[in-house]
């Protein structure tokens, strides 16, 4: 076959060329990849149409693909804030598919040319099954052939069976059937467009925070923790910033907002809102608050600095563990009346594997162990 359509879908020979016996012809209204063409009444042109001017191959911001029927644009995150309105859209759908071929009511043949005969026994065999109700005039190249549809859905539908009286227990069980069906829908089609995820609706809620060098900073952040109704110093915030895969305390950049507000599928204030017990709930999984602990330390540090220094320490600490670890406020009181400036990686995460793993009255602790921190002295009088 040297090319069928199917909704609006063109379908290349299977070799992926035309037959030498025929050249390219002209189509209505067929998008390929961004590509429009037009279709001859005679469907035998022995030239190719000439192509829209407005097209190209080449895929760019607001290209329209037409798959079975539906146009749909082609956009990168960038080019969502150009996006045509929806009206728009609807406007130049209606444009494009008022000269759409429609297929009419019965079923139409499209019949194939003759085989070459330097093609093989099989190909042509399987390939004249097709063509064999066809009758020799219409044989041409890509001619089409009406038939009525009882004529068509007798060759493909099986015979119907006679219908027998229903029964009591065949009328229960179809009404059980059907009540279980229009569960099933109606618990589906409470969604509503609002519900799904839109990437255009995200980057809108960015913009109602971000400045114009498109990064959410400490203004836009207050505004952001109030409509969600969160303080800033609240350790959710950490764990969403963790989401978001944020690097800098206090700013959200367009990439890290989009990347993470995508993971919570969430893309109004509404949906953060309803989000927040799950993220709180990421600090019971002990696995996530330790990627969430180890995260913090890179976060809040100042990228030029290897080290946390005391203070940010101490109330990330707090955030961290403050609640959870009887032991924290010891500690804190350790850190305040210890010499240490700043602390390394190596003592955060040690900080965090002493609240594991010591109990609480420090007995099973080796002040000469692999902890880094050696406090033993100064508290156990607490403790004992």
């Amino acid at each position: 076959m040297d090319g069928l359509t199917m909704n609006g879908v063109l379908v290349m020979h299977p070799s992926g060329v035309f037959s030498e016996d025929s050249m390219l012809s002209m189509w209505r209204d067929i998008s390929v990849c961004g590509n429009v063409y037009a279709l001859q009444d005679s469907h035998s042109a022995q030239q190719q149409g000439n192509r829209v001017e407005s097209e190209s191959d080449v895929l760019q911001e607001g290209s329209l693909i037409n798959l079975c029927g539906v146009n749909l644009p082609w956009q990168t995150l960038e080019g969502l804030l150009r996006t045509p309105t929806l009206q728009q859209l609807e406007g130049l759908q209606q444009e494009i598919n008022a000269a759409l071929l429609q297929c009419p009511v019965d079923f139409s043949t499209l019949a194939f040319p003759s085989l070459n005969p330097a093609k093989g026994d099989g190909e042509a065999a399987a390939l004249g099954n097709l063509t064999e109700d066809v009758g020799q005039d219409d044989r041409q190249a890509g001619s089409l052939r009406s038939c009525s549809s009882s004529d068509c859905f007798s060759k493909v539908m099986p015979p119907r069976k006679k219908r027998r009286p229903a029964t009591g227990d065949d009328l229960s069980a179809k009404k059980s059937r059907h009540d279980g069906m229009y569960r099933k829908f109606d618990s589906t089609r409470i969604k509503t467009e609002d519900d799904m995820f839109s990437s255009k609706r995200c980057l809108e809620w960015f913009y109602e925070y971000a400045g114009t060098d498109d990064i959410v900073g400490p203004e836009g952040m207050e505004k952001f923790c109030e409509d969600i109704g969160v303080e800033p110093e609240n350790v959710v915030m950490l764990v969403l910033a963790w989401k978001l895969d944020a690097q800098n305390m206090g700013y959200f950049t367009l990439q890290e907002w989009l990347k993470g507000m995508t993971s919570l599928q969430c893309d109004t204030t509404e949906k953060l809102r309803n989000s927040l017990d799950y993220l709180r709930s990421l600090l019971n999984e002990p696995t996530n608050f330790k990627l969430i602990y180890r995260y913090a330390f890179d976060f809040a540090r100042e990228k030029d600095q290897r080290s946390l220094d005391i203070n940010t320490a101490k109330c990330m600490l707090g955030l961290l563990l403050g609640k959870t670890w009887p032991l924290f406020p010891v500690f804190h009181q350790f850190l305040e009346q210890s010499k240490y400036k700043v602390i390394n990686k190596d003592q955060w995460c040690n900080v965090l594997e002493f609240s594991r793993t010591i109990n609480l009255d420090l007995s099973n602790y080796d002040e000469d162990g692999a902890f880094t921190f050696s406090f033993r002295a100064s508290v156990v009088g607490r403790i004992c």
